[in-house]
């Protein structure tokens, strides 16, 4: 289900050996008043360091990739077209952090009433 590139895994193993994926909420703007279905928002994927918070754990599936614990939620899908999810490092100037290719954001949508 994962696949952790070469660049994130020095950068993970240098500070940690495990990151956790969340999928946080993020409301949307606006929408079509035409229409009784809407979009409030998404669950947006996102990667950090470390393992989940203390009594945080058991919200979270386990799994080694590449020597590394990966916690992530069980609602965390695969986009289509994508064979799995890809922890990659990005970097611009001294900056460098984790990023998600291939993990889907969940739309959550008002069916109206």
């Amino acid at each position: 289900m994962f696949e952790i590139d070469s660049d994130a895994l020095v950068f993970i193993t240098k500070h940690v050996q495990a990151v956790t994926i969340a999928l946080n909420f993020q409301p949307a703007i606006g929408g079509c008043a035409c229409s009784k279905n809407s979009i409030t928002g998404s669950y947006i994927p996102g990667i950090a360091l470390g393992q989940p918070q203390a009594g945080e754990e058991q919200r979270f599936h386990q799994i080694e990739c590449q020597g590394v614990q990966v916690f992530y939620p069980a609602k965390l899908q695969i986009k289509e077209g994508f064979s799995h999810i890809r922890i990659t490092r990005k970097n611009v100037l001294w900056w460098s952090w984790l990023e998600l290719q291939g993990a889907k954001a969940i739309p959550m949508i008002d069916k109206g009433g």
